[in-house]
């Protein structure tokens, strides 16, 4: 092959189609691993629980904090709201109406977009709450939360950074990643 048919091939590869699906491909591929680590990172939420007691005819619905999240723990009511009992007789059975993981489900992949010589894709939560557990959050000393019994004691809670650390960490793979997806697109590009 001559220089300038390798010229003219190469022109033709960077200026077509083919290198505007490649790179919006290769930031949806950045975008959705930075999506799958930040998943990873994300914690989980307890649920919430059902409170079955068929004698009675009630059901109500308590948040696994309030249940201690032990299947093989024992409740009981008393003046009108659920306790732990070390009763064995008459226990309450335990039924889970909805799993945690709220925060986890809610990540999405924008799909990537052109601006200027850039390609753009972003990662985002719409969870009300995602922004206070990335980044921590202030909270009042000495308040008493019901659904976890007790009173608050530190002043501030430290963020999960879960998408910051996802984002770290493919920012460190990705030029290794756009190299070898380059390469690629190179050999299959100028065999045509």
């Amino acid at each position: 092959m001559k220089l300038s048919d390798f010229h003219e091939r190469l022109t033709r590869l960077a200026e077509g189609p083919e290198a505007e699906r490649f790179f919006h491909t290769c930031a949806d591929k950045l975008a959705g691993e930075v999506l799958r680590r930040a998943r990873k990172y994300t914690p989980v939420g307890p649920g919430t629980f059902e409170v079955m007691n068929k004698s009675e005819g009630f059901a109500e619905t308590y948040s696994a904090l309030q249940t201690g999240r032990k299947r093989n723990s024992y409740y009981t009511w008393k003046k009108g709201s659920l306790v732990k009992s070390t009763a064995k007789k008459n226990p309450l059975k335990l039924r889970r109406v909805r799993s945690g993981g709220e925060l986890r489900r809610n990540w999405f992949a924008v799909p990537s977009r052109r601006s200027g010589n850039r390609y753009e894709a972003a990662v985002n939560n719409n969870t009300y709450y995602a922004y206070y557990v990335e980044y921590g959050h202030r909270q009042h000393v000495g308040q008493f939360v019901p659904v976890l019994g007790k009173r608050l004691k530190k002043p501030w809670v430290p963020g999960r950074f879960m998408l910051r650390k996802s984002h770290e960490e493919v920012q460190g793979i990705a030029r290794s990643y756009l190299d070898r997806q380059l390469r690629l697109f190179l050999q299959r590009g100028l065999k045509k």
